[in-house]
């Protein structure tokens, strides 16, 4: 009997101890992506997976604080080689999306909707702390080629006001000419 107990306390105290070192491991992630060390991360995240969905005390996965601390490409690296969930937001429902939007080249997006297109479409029309989608967030900043692309992608666009719109189509016409966006006036107006 008392061997038994002994067994089983071993068996449960040595599950606590695997528990804790993954822990530990998972939390010096975050310190890698501060300090720029994707070695180290690459090394840590191919040993322990389940760090990708790590949360550290402020709530945020990795990948949500690449997000939040806007370093695109180790954002991407955690999609790309790492399997992070896209469809996971920040507090503000930021996503990989809201940051890719102010990119300087829509290739990122391209990269993420053809390795996670049923996840971004799922995300595309959650809204951040100010209340804009990606599309928005993309058009209202200047960033017309990621506008386009989330567009062509079926962003809704229902949202944007008219006169944007009107502006944004005729340069999506003259200088996109891959570009399809049918508007539809009754849908663009404010609702007053």
């Amino acid at each position: 009997m008392f061997r038994i107990f002994f067994y089983s306390v071993l068996v449960l105290s040595s599950g606590l101890y695997a528990e804790q070192k993954t822990s530990s491991e998972c939390g010096k992630i975050f310190a890698y992506l501060r300090n720029n060390n994707v070695a180290q991360l690459g090394i840590t995240l191919r040993q322990n997976p389940e760090c990708i969905e790590y949360k550290n005390a402020d709530k945020e996965t990795p990948l949500q604080w690449a997000i939040n601390n806007e370093k695109i490409p180790l954002a991407m690296l955690l999609v790309t080689d790492f399997k992070a969930d896209i469809s996971n937001t920040t507090d503000g429902m930021r996503t990989l999306l809201h940051l890719l939007a102010q990119d300087e080249s829509s290739v990122r997006l391209n990269t993420i909707f053809k390795t996670n297109r049923n996840k971004a479409v799922h995300i595309m029309e959650a809204k951040d702390g100010d209340e804009l989608t990606a599309l928005e967030r993309a058009f209202y900043t200047g960033y017309d080629e990621n506008a386009l692309f989330l567009a062509n992608n079926n962003a809704s666009i229902a949202n944007l006001e008219w006169k944007a719109l009107t502006y944004w189509h005729g340069i999506s016409s003259s200088n996109f000419g891959e570009v399809t966006v049918e508007l539809d006036p009754n849908a663009m107006r404010k609702q007053s």
